[in-house]
């Protein structure tokens, strides 16, 4: 039994003497920025190229997060989650549209009482010298609710004002109207392939990454607040193939054998994906579960459209163990 011991701490310590060297492990809490929208769209069920409403989510939010990367000789991988504080962060507009122009035009305060992000990834990394480039595969969740208080705007819309004529929302007949809250919810969740470049000195270190999508899933929840038919909630989802890309750039600074100086900033954006769409829109008391036994959700024939332009920046101390 002895000689096993024995024979199994020296492999063990063996094993360690021929690893310590080909891998580190690091943790990195940060703090930073997110500026940017999310957009939500509602076509014509008689034209589904013509849009009828578009919400922009405005935002500015405060985040705090934990980063973890884990380096194996060429092998990569890193991990982190973030959380954004509950803080109003910005405006949020409400626009309908006929034919021919803007009818309704509503601001409302943009709050987000809960949003959280969660981003893996993966690579390979082949070195030139001080300069590398590493294929990468990238995984990104996100969840985000928003809700718009204290909405003030104009209606031209001829169903609210006296005479039955549409009218532009800044016409001297369009209607000044104080608004209920809205409720947005949107889950996302990104799929990405690129590659990234980096130089490394003694002591600093930049890189950069451009990403494309190939497969996107989104969906999102509306509830607009109010009383009899104007109190409805919505659902829907979109799969998107190559359309949204992630670029993202950072530096660093070594100050000790142990402890760095990081920043980063990533820009994550595209254009307008179309899903499926359900409403109780005309049932208004049923907005519980959304498919829920008791629920009167229909598929609507209109289009529901979701884009995303997103920038962030953060900032942190790296501690290599």
């Amino acid at each position: 039994m002895k000689k096993f011991l024995a024979a199994l701490i020296i492999i063990t310590s063996s094993i360690f003497n021929l690893t310590a060297k080909n891998w580190d492990f690091s943790l990195t809490p940060y703090t930073g920025l997110t500026a940017g929208k999310l957009g939500e769209y509602l076509y014509s069920q008689y034209d589904k190229d013509f849009m009828v409403s578009n919400l922009q989510w405005n935002q500015i939010l405060w985040n705090v997060g934990l980063k973890a990367d884990y380096h194996y000789k060429h092998f990569f991988t890193d991990g982190d989650i973030t959380y954004y504080f509950p803080f109003t962060c910005g405006k949020m507009t409400d626009s309908d549209y006929n034919e021919s122009f803007k009818t309704n035009y509503v601001v409302f305060d943009n709050n987000s009482p809960l949003s959280l992000k969660a981003q893996l990834n993966a690579g390979w990394r082949f070195d030139f010298d001080r300069f590398s480039v590493s294929p990468v595969l990238k995984g990104i969740f996100s969840y985000r609710q928003f809700n718009g208080k204290n909405g003030k705007g104009y209606l031209g819309d001829g169903s609210y004002i006296s005479g039955g004529v549409d009218v532009p929302w800044n016409d001297s007949r369009a209607e000044y109207h104080e608004f209920y809250d809205i409720d947005y919810t949107r889950c996302a969740a990104y799929s990405f392939i690129g590659a990234r470049m980096e130089y490394k000195a003694d002591r600093f270190k930049i890189f950069t990454g451009l990403y494309i999508s190939p497969f996107t899933f989104q969906e999102d929840l509306d509830y607009h607040h109010g009383t009899g038919t104007s109190e409805y909630q919505s659902y829907s989802s979109s799969f998107s193939y190559f359309s949204r890309m992630y670029i993202d750039a950072g530096a660093s600074f070594v100050l000790t054998d142990n402890l760095s100086i990081m920043a980063e900033c990533s820009l994550l954006f595209g254009g307008i994906s179309k899903g499926q769409h359900f409403t109780n829109y005309g049932h208004p008391k049923n907005y519980g579960t959304v498919f829920g036994g008791s629920s009167q959700y229909y598929k609507s024939p209109q289009d529901k459209g979701m884009d995303v332009y997103l920038f962030e920046i953060k900032a942190g101390l790296k501690y290599l163990f």
